[in-house]
């Protein structure tokens, strides 16, 4: 058997209407179900019809007390569900309080509200890989985060296209070390036509 490089290219010359095949992707204008395992890269203008799951690991970066998680991006006519972190790589720091929030903006609350500055976790100077904080209540639970993480009424609904943004605050000094995955799941119900 060949790899997928050679079978495109060995299609591509003997079959026709193969035209959208390349080295890495198939393209075709029809309706597509797939199985297994899949890596969908979000970015503008790259959504799932229905449900979607974007997952953003970030490293610490020194001398901050805060890791970021950048844009998530959003189709319009979309409705946030729930947004997650947990730690990936111990995390190191000062003693501190740790907070998570979510907004549709950098360093933004809009989806959370006001920052719970111990919501992840009270006074400490480490957090072990496992940890976490949700909006989602028995999520929460499971990743033992010390206060659960709400959403605000109403803010999740998009009309428009947006961001969103997930933010763990140290309430002093700076992350030492360690990572963390910012979790975001939201339904996509527009694009059916």
């Amino acid at each position: 058997m060949g790899t997928r490089s050679s079978l495109n290219k060995a299609a591509r010359e003997n079959l026709t209407g193969l035209s959208g095949l390349s080295n890495s992707i198939v393209t075709t204008g029809d309706d597509n179900t797939l199985t297994g395992i899949q890596t969908h890269t979000n970015a503008e203008g790259k959504y799932i019809n229905g449900y979607n799951t974007v997952v953003k690991n970030v490293v610490f970066t020194g001398s901050s007390p805060l890791i970021s998680s950048g844009a998530i991006y959003v189709p319009a006519d979309s409705l946030f569900i729930r947004g997650s972190v947990i730690v990936t790589t111990a995390l190191a720091y000062a003693s501190a309080t740790l907070g998570l929030s979510f907004g549709t903006a950098a360093g933004g609350t809009q989806l959370t509200g006001t920052l719970d500055v111990d919501s992840l976790v009270g006074s400490t100077t480490s957090l072990a890989v496992g940890k976490g904080n949700s909006t989602d209540e028995v999520l929460d639970t499971a990743l033992q985060g010390q206060a659960h993480l709400t959403t605000t009424a109403g803010a999740g609904e998009f009309a428009a296209a947006g961001e969103i943004h997930g933010r763990v605050t140290a309430s002093t000094g700076a992350f030492t070390a360690g990572a963390v995955s910012f979790i975001v799941e939201f339904i996509h119900y527009g694009g059916n036509s």
